[in-house]
């Protein structure tokens, strides 16, 4: 009777696969921290870009009928400054996420901590860009009693601008909704503890 050998890779404990959630949500986490940080980094260019062609723009500039070109900007620069902050939290926001999905694909426990707080900051920073983006598009449209298109009511235009800043609110809310429910139950908290 004849017994073969036990192969070496059966001796050798077998490696487990991790979940595939892991690499996806690491990697929309990663994918995503790394376009917020370079959304936000646009973000600050242009805020710091629309100040330097107001000074360009002549006062009589887009003169017609209705309020100049430079009313306009004026209008919605007072919100500047609030905008840029935002952006620059919303960066370092994106920067937590970025750090979080790294720590996920590495399987750190921290991983569930970060993103949980991660959440939350955005949260707030997608409440308080919503609320600036908001104020400016008003104080633009204050600035044009006409409504931007005479084809258009200026109730058409505040409904469109609604809807928009609507979509993008939800657009913003949505991952955080997301990790914050996925990372609550039971069978990933479990697997989550028993990482380093």
């Amino acid at each position: 009777m004849t017994t073969t050998p036990p192969t070496f890779a059966s001796l050798m404990p077998s490696s487990v696969e991790p979940p595939v959630w892991i690499k996806r949500l690491g990697g929309v986490a990663v994918a995503f921290g790394i376009l917020g940080i370079l959304v936000g980094l646009c973000g600050i260019g242009s805020a710091i870009f629309m100040d330097k062609l107001a000074g360009l723009i002549p006062i009589n500039a887009g003169r017609g009928s209705g309020p100049s070109l430079v009313e306009v900007m004026a209008a919605t620069s007072k919100y500047q400054a609030l905008a840029l902050t935002n952006g620059v939290l919303s960066m370092a926001v994106a920067g937590i996420l970025l750090y979080g999905g790294i720590k996920l694909l590495q399987q750190r426990a921290k991983c569930r901590s970060i993103l949980l707080n991660w959440a939350v900051l955005k949260f707030v920073v997608a409440i308080s860009g919503t609320w600036i983006a908001y104020l400016s598009q008003r104080a633009q449209m204050e600035a044009l009693p006409g409504g931007i298109n005479p084809m258009f009511s200026a109730e058409s235009w505040e409904l469109l601008q609604n809807i928009l800043l609507g979509s993008m609110f939800v657009w913003l809310i949505a991952l955080p909704i997301f990790v914050i429910v996925w990372f609550g139950r039971s069978k990933i908290k479990s697997q989550i503890a028993t990482w380093a």
